[in-house]
């Protein structure tokens, strides 16, 4: 079936409609950005987000997949045009609790996205090209969710081992299927009950619990009647957060026998969300990174890594580790003492005076040197 720009009145319906285009053309990311001279990631990020393109860009990507005739054109420069309004438009009217700051002006490493492995001349505060993972493709996947949960809001959680991707991919699907709503990063779960009172009914609203497992737990952690006040009060309200296996795990497992329940409150929050999973770097999404290596150091090393994953490596994990490794004594005792705080449910700054305290205890103990039996002076 021909595509109908006359037809596309989103965002979401233009990126698909390219997508298709692509998928006939059979042109990789490298093809397409070498034929329309852009760069590899502009080329990613036109289909894909999380910017809107410009429509010069637009219709360079659009002369290579064969659309040439100015009539045909003009149709696509009005698709784009009421696109580009739909991310200006929406949440218009409330102006978002006093933190909030529009999805389309946030910062992924301050949402929690891994600062990318170091290389030489790159910016250390610029996040690498986005590699488009299995499910974005997905009716169940995660971006797919995002924007079918942006009609009367939701809670959405993805959960994935450490550093695989998880904070990354819920950021580029809520940036590019959500620019124009209002984002809230809370500190604490109070900070979410105050939400409540707060969104009006035309507010658009994403609330950011990254690391969703400190906001659970204890007297003050988020409850069940917090989440289901925000998703059934006015305005359209998506929550969003990610979670470790290992936790996930132990909130929704039920007790056996007559012991104790340790975490109900923790599952009745859980049994509201929308769990989704993500894994490792699969080998299609290998190639798609291989497509745009050649536009950063920092894929093309974590490519031709073979002792660690892709997402592993891009976040820096072989660094973190040996720079553990080859610290002295006394800084590994203050990372080991910190690393088990983190461990015991600890994720704030933790106070020096802690460290302080608990560092000798990871210090290595030397046996008292004794003279042998004969009288002799140690070796």
């Amino acid at each position: 079936m021909a595509i109908k720009p006359s037809e596309i009145s989103s965002r979401a319906e233009l990126r698909q409609a390219l997508a298709e285009l692509r998928a006939a053309s059979g042109l990789s990311y490298e093809q397409m950005a070498a034929a329309a001279k852009i760069a590899t990631a502009t080329a990613y990020s036109t289909l894909n987000g999380p910017s809107f393109p410009r429509w010069g860009t637009l219709k360079a990507v659009l002369t290579t997949f064969g659309v040439g005739d100015p009539r045909e054109l003009a149709q696509w420069r009005q698709a784009h045009r009421r696109a580009e309004k739909e991310g200006t438009d929406d949440s218009a009217g409330w102006s978002g609790p006093g933190t909030a700051i529009r999805v389309a002006e946030c910062d992924g490493l301050s949402l929690g996205v891994h600062r990318a492995i170091a290389e030489p001349g790159i910016d250390p505060d610029s996040l690498p090209p986005y590699v488009p993972r299995d499910d974005d493709d997905s009716g169940e996947g995660v971006r797919a969710t995002v924007e079918a949960m942006a009609h009367d809001g939701g809670f959405l959680v993805v959960v994935g081992d450490s550093s695989v991707g998880k904070t990354r991919t819920l950021y580029e699907a809520v940036r590019a299927s959500l620019p124009s709503w209002w984002l809230v990063q809370p500190d604490s779960a109070d900070e979410i009950r105050e939400l409540v009172d707060a969104v009006a009914g035309d507010a658009r609203l994403v609330v950011w619990l990254d690391e969703l497992q400190r906001f659970l737990g204890g007297e003050r952690g988020l409850n069940a009647a917090t989440v289901r006040h925000l998703l059934r009060g006015p305005g359209r309200v998506l929550l969003v957060g990610t979670l470790w296996p290992v936790y996930h795990s132990a909130y929704v497992a039920r007790p056996t026998g007559t012991e104790a329940d340790p975490y109900p409150t923790e599952r009745a929050v859980l049994e509201l969300a929308r769990v989704l999973r993500l894994g490792d770097f699969s080998d299609a999404e290998r190639r798609r990174a291989a497509e745009l290596a050649a536009d950063d150091p920092r894929i093309r090393r974590a490519l031709n890594t073979a002792d660690h994953g892709f997402t592993q490596t891009m976040a820096a994990g072989p660094q973190l580790i040996a720079r553990w490794q080859s610290a002295d004594p006394y800084a590994k005792a203050f990372i080991n003492a910190a690393l088990d705080a983190a461990r015991l449910g600890m994720w704030h700054p933790l106070p020096a005076a802690l460290l302080r305290r608990a560092a000798p205890g990871y210090c290595a103990t030397v046996p008292a040197r004794t003279r042998p039996a004969d009288g002799s002076r140690p070796r």
